[in-house]
C-alpha cells in the first residue's frame, strides 16, 4: 500500500492551533496558534479523481461580562457593547474585522443582517480571495490573540469560512494535542480542588460547534448543531489521528465556501475549582472529496480503520526499513528485537507494518512476550477482501496449525509455553483491502496452551504510540478506507 489511495484521491488538511486558554484568580488568557500546517498531495490519477481545495478564512470574536450577550447565543458584534473583533482572516487593513476590498467596494462583516445591508464580506468571501500564507501573515506572532482578562461568564466564537474549491467533499473538524494545566493552586482553589496536580478548565469549559446555514455567525435553532459538551468530552468524541468531527454526512458544494461557528465558554458558576489552570488544544479542518468515494472514511489517507465493538478507530502502520522478516526476527521459539518491543506479558498484539525501503505491507500478529513464566493459546479465522493471500511471510512457529481454504489464508491455531511468544506475519499486498478476524483465545481456542497462561487482553498497536483495546470475543475487521464496502 502506498501512502495514497489507489482511486486518486486528493487530501488536504489545514490544521490551526486554538492554545494556552486559562483562568487564574483574576482572569487569564484566550490564545490561538500562529501555527498553521499546509500539506497536499496528489495521485498520478488526480485527472480522474478530479482536484480539491480547502481553503479557510475566518473572523474570531470575544465577549465578556460585562458586554451585552443577545439571548440567541454570540451574534456579530454591530458596536462596542456587544463584544470586540480579535482577528480574522482575510482583513485587508488588518483592523481584527474580516473584510476584503472588491473593485465594487469594501465589504466586510458588519455590513449583513438585521443592522446592515444586504450584502457583507460572507457573501464576497471566495477561494480567490482567502488568504492562505497563514504563517507569513502570522508566523511572527506567539499567538493570533492573547486575552488577558479571561473570567467566568466570558465567551467567544470563531466563524470559519470553509471555502471548498473545486469538487465537492467531506469536512471534518479535527482537535488534537489537548495539554492541561494546574499552574500552582491558590487558597480559594485549594478549599474545592481535590486534584492539585490536575487541572480542571478542560472539564468546565464548554465548547460547540455548529453548521452557521446563513453564514448570519449567531448560534441558535437556525444552525444546525454538530456537537456541544465540555472541551473534555470533545477530546474523548474526537479521537486523535482520525479525520475528526465529520461535520455533515451530505457533500459541501465545491466551488463555494460554508459558515460553520466554533464557540466556547467558561459559565459564571464555575466557581474556583479553575483558577490559575491553563488548557491548550490544536483545532483544525480535513477534507476528503467526495468523487469516487461515496462513504466517507474516518480516517487519514495514510491510516487504516479497525472496527471492532460497533466502533471505527483509525491506526497507522508501524514502519522500519527492513522486511517484515527482518522486523519479526522470528528464532529461538520467540520473537526477537525489534518486534519484541511491541509486546506486553499476557497480551496479544494486532498491527499493520511497513517496510518502508520497498512500501510492503504486512499484518503482523505476536501473542504474549518472551520469557514473562505463562503459555497460552489462541484461534484465528480469517476473510480475506480485495486481497487474497495464499502464504505467510512469518510462521511462529512452523509447528502450529496454518489452514488454507481454495489457496488463501484461512485459519491459524497457536499454542505456545511458558518463555515464547507466538504469531505471525501475512503480506497485505492490495488496496483496497479487508480483513475480518474471528479470534478465540485461551480455553475456547482449537489447541490447548502448552503451559498454564492465558491472554488476558487483545489489542491493536498504530505506528503514533495509540492502543486500541479489542473485544477477546467478537470479531474485528481491519482495512484500509476504500476497503469499507468490500
Amino acid at each position: 500500500m502506498t501512502d495514497e489511495h489507489t482511486t486518486g484521491l486528493t487530501r488536504r488538511r489545514i490544521l490551526g492551533g486554538i492554545g494556552a486558554v486559562g483562568v487564574a484568580s483574576v482572569g487569564a488568557g484566550l490564545g490561538t496558534s500562529a501555527y498553521f500546517s499546509d500539506t497536499e498531495s496528489f495521485t498520478g490519477n488526480s485527472l480522474t479523481a478530479g482536484e480539491l481545495d480547502l481553503k479557510v478564512g475566518w473572523q474570531q470574536v470575544y465577549y465578556g461580562p460585562n458586554g451585552l450577550e443577545p439571548d440567541a447565543g454570540p451574534i456579530r458584534p454591530r458596536n462596542g457593547d456587544l463584544g470586540e473583533f480579535v482577528n480574522a482572516n482575510p482583513d485587508h487593513d488588518g483592523d481584527g474585522q474580516q473584510s476584503i476590498d472588491t473593485e465594487d467596494g469594501v465589504y466586510d462583516w458588519n455590513m449583513g443582517g438585521p443592522t446592515g445591508g444586504d450584502t457583507d464580506v460572507t457573501d464576497v468571501i471566495d477561494c480567490e480571495n482567502v488568504g492562505e500564507d497563514y504563517e507569513e501573515m502570522f508566523g511572527d506572532q506567539e499567538t493570533l490573540v492573547a486575552l488577558d482578562d479571561v473570567k467566568p461568564g466570558d465567551g467567544g466564537q470563531l466563524t470559519f469560512n470553509l471555502c471548498l474549491c473545486d469538487n465537492p467533499g467531506y469536512i471534518w473538524l479535527t482537535l488534537a494535542n489537548v495539554v492541561e494545566g494546574e499552574n500552582d493552586v491558590t487558597e480559594p482553589e485549594s478549599e474545592v480542588d481535590s486534584t492539585p496536580d490536575d487541572g480542571e478548565l478542560a472539564e468546565h469549559l464548554n465548547v460547540y460547534v455548529a453548521l452557521d446555514e446563513n453564514c448570519n455567525s449567531r448560534f441558535n435553532d437556525e444552525d444546525t448543531t454538530v456537537w456541544s459538551g465540555t472541551l473534555a468530552e470533545a477530546r474523548e468524541a474526537i479521537e486523535t489521528g482520525s479525520n475528526g468531527l465529520l461535520l455533515s454526512e451530505d457533500c459541501f458544494e465545491g466551488g463555494e465556501c460554508h459558515c460553520v461557528n466554533v464557540g466556547w465558554e467558561l459559565p459564571e458558576d464555575v466557581g474556583n475549582v479553575v483558577q490559575t489552570d491553563s488548557v491548550g488544544f490544536d483545532v483544525g479542518f480535513y477534507t476528503e472529496q467526495c468523487r469516487h468515494n461515496p462513504d466517507p472514511c474516518p480516517c487519514l489517507a495514510d491510516e487504516f480503520v479497525v472496527e471492532a465493538g460497533g466502533e471505527q478507530h483509525c491506526i497507522s502502520a508501524i514502519e522500519a526499513d527492513m522486511s517484515v522478516e527482518e522486523f519479526y526476527n522470528y528464532g529461538a521459539n520467540h520473537v526477537n528485537e525489534p518486534a519484541v518491543a511491541y509486546t506486553e506479558a499476557d497480551r496479544s498484539q494486532l498491527f499493520l507494518y511497513r517496510d518502508t525501503g520497498s512500501g510492503d505491507t504486512s499484518l503482523v500478529m505476536i501473542h504474549d512476550t518472551v520469557d514473562d513464566g505463562s503459555g497460552g493459546a489462541a484461534t484465528f479465522e480469517f476473510e480475506f477482501a480485495g486481497i487474497a493471500p495464499g502464504s505467510w511471510a512469518v510462521q511462529d512457529d512452523p509447528a502450529d496449525d496454518y489452514a488454507t481454504s481454495g489457496g488463501v489464508i484461512s485459519q491459524a491455531d497457536w499454542t505456545w509455553a511458558n518463555g515464547p511468544t507466538d504469531g505471525g506475519a501475512i503480506p497485505i499486498d492490495g488496496d483496497p483491502f479487508r480483513v475480518d478476524i474471528t479470534p478465540a483465545f485461551n480455553d475456547a481456542a482449537e489447541k490447548a496452551p502448552l503451559n498454564p497462561g492465558e491472554i488476558s487482553s487483545w489489542v491493536a498497536l498504530s505506528g503514533d504510540d495509540t492502543v486500541v483495546d479489542l473485544p477477546l470475543d467478537e470479531p474485528v475487521s481491519i482495512y484500509s478506507c476504500g476497503g469499507s464496502d468490500l
